[in-house]
This record gives structure tokens, sequence and C-alpha cells, in this order.
């Protein structure tokens, strides 16, 4: 029986492998009923990537800047790069797995490095940051001593500062000292009324630099001759070893002991202080020539005091003049007595004349000419212009005299009589130096700009141009270590000394980029990214190119919901990123259009024409929605007091019977020449801000807004646009309580939802938007 069951057994395996091998196993397969094909849905969510630095504070942290990443499908695991920022660590970048529908925040946080501050001899220091370990960024203050204990004068920091008090922010580990050295004392005397300047000079050194000084009794410190009230000027002519001024020195002088230096000045002018007394045949000949072509460009100060006036000879006396009276082609300034005191100046013809210029006997009398143009004044009072000499080729060789005029023979006449004093005349030589522009680099050319020393200027405009790279302005030396100066730097104080050369090479910073993709947000149509250059000037984002069926364009937003920051079509921007290559995507914002009626509507003062546009502004839905409302007003009949006696009513988008409600209208009040814009706020009707517009200037298009709760009217007609008058903001409404009466054009709803005070003229293009 066993060797049976065993029989059996083998028999049912021998015939199962053969199935097996026949494929009857793939027939089974076969016959197994079809899977059903399966919809495979994917869902997507956002993410935020936040990079925030150290403050100097060692605790707390600020956001340095923040990345939006979207359309992201759930489950996707992002490792987002970190920055590499100078004085900061960078974090390890981490990996997340985005399993939430709602937008991950992911925070990168960059600890500030620390540096190690080293102030050996430290003894000789002050400074309420001593050695010790500070964060990247912190300000360093030092103060060095004047001397040490052996009497050596500080003579510059380890890192060659020579201002004894040195501040820097610390960016790396420094080691830093005061250096002291045995020294010469070298004393500048200025010899312009102010102090001296001590300098101490290493045994064996050059003095390497010589202070810059200057000389006047201007009133001011800053601004040009002018706006300074500048009486003299002085032209610096060196340092001098000699208060006798025989040994000039410079830069590369050695001293040899303790010693004084000197300045010296040249003042160019004629003085007579007088009293000078003319007599009508006499005159004073200055020897001085103002409009020859040496002089002719440059600015003058004629200084003189009528002390007595006892007439003149002839049809006038010249009390001074620098010009040919009789040959008017002639350049010239001249002050005459006839009378009266006259102020007559002339420019190639062009002869101005101050016929009274209220002069008194006895005020000093100063005649200037500064930058081209001529002033006069009195008493140290203003200054008047009377003629300007900015733009003229025509020179003679006439001197300026005191007490007489000269005529085109070149001989003297019209003497004044009388007695003058504090005669003075002062040439202004013109110093300047040269600037040179270096291209550094870059290709183009520009030429080199000369600017008068102690003259405001400004640096002429970069030529230049570097592929790939922007210019960064300009630097006194090539690798940017110099003094820096932007592109059309304004020269206030000047940049050298009289005769030199100051070279400033362009800078040049490689272009980074980032781009601005513009998403349609539910509109239809394709708009290419925007390429923005990092840190250039502010570009206009390119117009908008999307539509929507039923919506209206309003701009761009960086949230899809409208919830981020707003920018206008083609609004100029810069810097929406600084990081380079990174795209920014800026959302198109839509409203609907909840109601829109093109071209005219005419209405016939009766419920025929009355428009219902079926949209509630007040509703629980919308109360809080934003909503733009536009219409045109083109005409109104002359009839409509007779068939509407009451109130007409253009638009209306109140419950006029119930004050409860808000609401307002535009509505004619007894006049059919005036439009009275009213609204209501939880209490009786009052004139909007706009109220009492006349019909004249029809058509006049009106526009009703609710921004942020704030609602809002304007108006325009050819030539004209009003204000935006701010009527109610909606937060101080008490009531708060939404409504169910309509926007209406040609009439209105009372209380009992029904039409009336119909209007009876022609309105056009109304619309109804709203921020949905």
């Amino acid at each position: 029986m066993n060797r049976i069951k065993l029989c059996i057994v083998l028999l049912i395996a021998i015939i199962s492998s053969f199935f097996v091998v026949k494929g009857i196993y793939g027939i089974f397969i076969k016959i197994t009923p079809p899977e059903v094909n399966k919809l495979t849905v994917s869902q997507k969510t956002s993410y935020t990537v936040v990079h925030q630095l150290m403050d100097l504070d060692g605790v707390s942290y600020t956001e340095y800047s923040r990345t939006n990443y979207t359309d992201i499908p759930i489950g996707t695991t992002v490792t987002p790069p970190v920055l590499n920022l100078e004085g900061f660590d960078s974090p390890q970048p981490s990996s997340f797995t985005l399993n939430s529908y709602t937008n991950t925040i992911i925070t990168y946080s960059y600890p500030r490095k620390q540096y190690t501050l080293t102030i050996n001899n430290a003894g000789y220091v002050t400074t309420a940051t001593p050695s010790g370990t500070y964060y990247y960024g912190q300000e360093i203050h030092l103060v060095a001593a004047a001397f040490d204990t052996n009497n050596n004068a500080f003579i510059k920091w380890s890192n060659d500062t020579t201002n004894p008090d040195y501040t820097f922010t610390i960016t790396d580990n420094v080691v830093i000292e005061p250096i002291y050295a045995i020294s010469y004392v070298i004393t500048y005397e200025p010899n312009n009324g102010g102090s001296q300047i001590i300098a101490y000079i290493p045994q064996g050194q050059s003095l390497g630099f010589v202070p810059t000084v200057t000389n006047d009794d201007c009133v001011g410190t800053t601004g040009d001759y002018h706006t300074r009230q500048c009486t003299y000027v002085y032209e610096f002519k060196g340092w001098y070893k000699e208060s006798t001024f025989v040994n000039q020195v410079n830069e590369g002088f050695v001293p040899t002991s303790d010693m004084t230096i000197y300045a010296k000045w040249n003042k160019v002018y004629f003085e007579n202080a007088g009293p000078v007394t003319c007599d009508g045949s006499n005159y004073i000949d200055s020897g001085v020539v103002l409009f020859n072509q040496l002089n002719a460009d440059k600015d003058f100060i004629i200084k003189f005091t009528v002390d007595q006036n006892n007439g003149y000879s002839g049809d006038r006396g010249t009390i001074f003049a620098d010009m040919d009276e009789t040959g008017e082609p002639f350049p010239g300034v001249h002050f005459f007595y006839d009378n009266k005191y006259t102020m007559n100046v002339n420019t190639l013809g062009n002869k101005q004349k101050k016929n009274n210029t209220g002069y008194v006997v006895g005020q000093s009398i100063i005649i200037k000419k500064e930058l081209g143009k001529v002033y006069y004044s009195y008493n140290g009072g203003n200054d008047v212009q009377i003629n300007d000499f900015s733009n003229f080729s025509t020179y003679f060789d006439n001197t300026a005299t005191f007490c007489a005029g000269t005529n085109s023979q070149g001989n003297k006449y019209r003497f004044f009589k009388g007695i003058l004093s504090g005669m003075s005349i002062e040439i202004i030589e013109p110093l300047s130096y040269t600037i040179h522009f270096d291209a550094n680099g870059g290709t183009g050319m520009m030429i080199d700009q000369e600017v008068m020393v102690g003259k405001n200027a400004t640096l002429n405009a970069n030529q230049f141009t570097h592929a790939n790279a922007s210019f960064g302005g300009w630097n006194t030396a090539a690798d940017g270590t110099g003094t820096s100066y932007p592109n059309n730097y304004a020269i206030t104080s000047d940049l050298g000394n009289d005769g030199d050369v100051i070279t400033l090479y362009a800078q040049w910073i490689p272009e980074e980029h980032y781009y601005v993709h513009f998403d349609a947000n539910g509109g239809t149509g394709t708009m290419s990214n925007q390429q923005f250059t990092i840190s250039a000037p502010a570009t206009p984002l390119t117009a908008n190119a999307f539509t929507r069926t039923n919506y209206e364009y309003r701009g761009w937003n960086t949230a899809a919901d409208g919830s981020g920051t707003h920018y206008d079509d083609t609004e100029a921007v810069r810097d929406l990123s600084l990081v380079d290559e990174d795209v920014v995507t800026l959302y198109a914002e839509w409203w609907k259009i909840q109601y829109n009626h093109q071209g005219n509507a005419v209405f016939d003062g009766t419920s025929a024409t009355f428009i219902d546009t079926g949209v509630n502004v007040f509703s629980s839905a919308n109360i809080n929605k934003d909503f733009e409302i536009r219409f045109t007003f083109i005409s109104v009949d002359s009839d409509i007091l007779s068939v509407s006696p009451t109130q007409p009513t253009l638009f209306n988008v109140k419950d006029e019977s119930n004050n409860k409600y808000p609401g307002f209208n535009v509505r004619i009040n007894g006049n059919i020449n005036t439009l009275n814009a009213t609204y209501r706020w939880g209490g009786s009707t009052q004139n909007a801000p706009a109220n009492g517009i006349s019909t004249t200037p029809a058509p006049i298009e009106f526009v009703y807004k609710r921004t942020n709760g704030v609602i809002t009217i304007q108006y325009s007609y050819s030539g004209f646009t009003s204000p935006v008058y701010t009527m109610i903001t909606q937060s101080s409404w008490n009531l708060n309580k939404p409504f169910s009466t309509n926007v209406a054009f040609g009439g209105y709803f009372d209380s009992n939802n029904q039409p009336g005070r119909f209007f009876k003229g022609t309105l056009a293009d109304m619309i109804i938007l709203m921020d949905d």
C-alpha cells in the first residue's frame, strides 16, 4: 500500500512538471482578468529657503535673503545649497523631504566668524576694544599716545596707518602696534591766520608729504568763492625753509633737525588806500588790464569807497571804469555818477545798466567777476548780478582807472569830483590740476579734465566700457586700494594742488544676473524671462502680454494669491534678487470683471432704461474685497428736472432711504450743471470731497475704488485729473453691516429695493472689477 501511495505521488509530480515545462502556467496567467488602468494625480507643494546672518551681538540673527520654490511634487527630497558669505561660516547643506501640502520653511543660519585682535605695546594705546576676540565687522577704535616713555614720537601703526586716532572694522586676525622713533619736529607755519601744523619725521626720512593749505578771508568754509563770501584769495606758491622764502622744499626734502617751514602766498592786486581827491581833471591809472587776452578769463575783485561827492565835469562823472565807453563791442565795467549812481556792464555790445543802484556815500563798494558773472555789493550786502562774461572772445588793452573814463580815442574824459579811498584791484589767478582717466582694462577714450583749485566741479561721466563687467566708479589706485569716487562725483574739496596730475582708474565689477519669470497666474499667453543685472540701475519690467477672459490685468505680485509685493506694469525695479542666476517669479494680478458695458448707455428718465448691474459690493461675501467701479458721464438732458425732479441719480451703490447702510453715488441736486458726489456711512448723507463737479467739461471719467478698506473717488476730464479723494475708511464704520442693494446706473434702489430717481442723459463705459 505504501508503495502504491508513493507511486501516485511521483506520478503527480511528473505530471506537474510536464505542465510547467509546457507553459500551462502561462495559460493561467493569460486567463487572469486584466488590471484596471489607474490615474495617478501628481500632488504639488512649495518650500522657501531662508538665509539668516548672525548679528554683531553673537546671539540674534537677521534675515539676509529668501528664495521661494513652487510646484514641487509631494515627497520630493530637496537639498538647498548654502551661500558662501565673507565673514560668516556656512552651515552644512541639509536634505528635507516635502511631505506637507503647505509651504515648508527651510532656514539656514550663518554664524559670524570671530577673529583675534592682538595689540602689542598696548600700554601706549587707549581703546575700548583691547586685545581679544571680536566678531567679523565689529568696529575697533585705537588711539596711540603721542610719545613713548623714551620721548620718541608716534610715527605710524604697524600697518602704515599714520593717524594716531585709528578706527577700522575687523575682517581677519589682526596684530597691530604703535611705532615710535627718534624724530625731528617739523612745524608748518601756514601764514594764513590758521594754527600751525606739527609733524614728526623719523631721522633720515623725507617729509613724505606736505600739508595742503588755503588762505582767504571767506566767511564760509564750503562752496565756491561766491557762496563763501570771499573778498581776497591768495595764491599758494609753496613751502620754504625761511620766512624770507629763499629755498623751497617738497615731499622729497630730508630734514636734519627740528625746523619750521613757511607757506608763501602771492596776492595779485592794485592798492591805493587814499584818500585821493578827484578834482575833475586828474585820474588814477591802476595799470591793471582786466580784459586783455591774458586776464579776460580770470576773476577779479575791485574795491573802493566814495567818501565825498562834489559832482562831475561834463555829462557824467566816472568813479571807476575799465572799458572803452564808446566802443560798445568791447567788454568792461563802468561805475559813474549822474545825479544818481549807475552801474554799467558791457559784454560784446550787450550793455546792462543799473540806472540807480541806491549807493550811499561812505559805503564800501565791491565789484567782482566770479565764474564769468559780474556782481556788485555795498557794505558787505547781497551781491547783485548785472551781466555775464562767461562767453566772449573780444579783448582790449585799456587799463582800469579811477576818477575818469576812457573814450574811443584812448583819452580820459568824464571826470569825477570827490574823494575816494580804499581802492584795490585783485586778479585771481586760476590755479588748476588735471585729472587723467585710465580705462584700467576697459575700452574707449576720455580726454583729461582740468579742474580749478578751490572751485566746485563734477567729474566727467565715464565713457569707458568693459565686456561682461559694469562700471563701479573711479579709484586713485588701479587695484582699488586707493580713494574711491563714484561716477559723476561732485568735487567740493580739491583732489589736487595747482599743477598736479591725478590719475583715476576705472573700476570694473563682474556682472551677475538674475532673471524674472512671468507667470500668467490663470491667464493665457507667453512671456520670456527677463534678465536683470545685479546692482545695476532700475530697469522697467517687460510690459504684460497675458490676457484672461472676464478679467482685467492689475500688475504683478511676488505671490500668486496677491499677498506678496506688488509691482505695476513696466515699473522700474532693481535687485529683486542678489543671488547670481537666481529666478524670481512674478505672478500676474487679475481682477474679475463683474459688470461691463462698453460704449454709450442712453437713459430716458424712466425705469425702462434703469440698469441693475446685479453686483453688490457690500454683500457679506464682498464687503472686505477690493473693487474698482468706472464710468464716464457724457451729457445730461435739459429737461431732466421735469422728468425726475428729485435728485436724479447717475450712479448709485447705496440704499438712500436707510441711513444704517453704507454707500455712495453721483447725482444731480437741483441744478443740471452740477454733479454732486455724496456718500453715507452709518449716518446721514454727506458730500464727498469732490462734491459739486461742473458738467461743462464733459466727458468726465469717474473712478471709485476700495483698497484695503479705504473708499476713494477720482475724476478727470480733458486736461485735468483730480487728486484721489478719500471718502471714508471702512474700519471706522461702526455698523460694519452688509446690505442687499446692487450697484445701479441711471437711478437708485430705495429701502424696498425699488428703482427710482431716474437719470435722463448719457453715460458710457461702465465697468465693475473685483479682486476675488
